[in-house]
């Protein structure tokens, strides 16, 4: 592969597992006293998009798409030309 698509695959990489982890981590909530609310079950998965959260999910698809734009490109260029017809 080219020099410079290993880098992409490097950014990528970086990004989407960047992104996924920020996104994912957990989050404190002020409201839970609110009577009403008190016993809802807790989900330690639930995912909050707040203005971190939106960045990083947004890190995390240009993360994943620049990954995937560096592999089909490595594939193709390893290929090569079709033959001519």
């Amino acid at each position: 592969m080219i020099r410079k698509t290993r880098v992409l695959m490097v950014l990528g990489l970086v990004l989407l597992t960047g992104g996924v982890a920020v996104a994912l981590r957990p989050r404190s909530f002020g409201w839970t006293a609110y009577m009403p609310l008190a016993d809802a079950v807790y989900s330690p998965w639930m995912v909050v998009l707040d203005a971190m959260g939106v960045a990083a999910a947004a890190a995390a698809a240009l993360g994943l798409a620049l990954l995937a734009g560096a592999v089909g490109y490595g594939i193709g260029i390893r290929r090569g030309a079709p033959p001519a017809a």
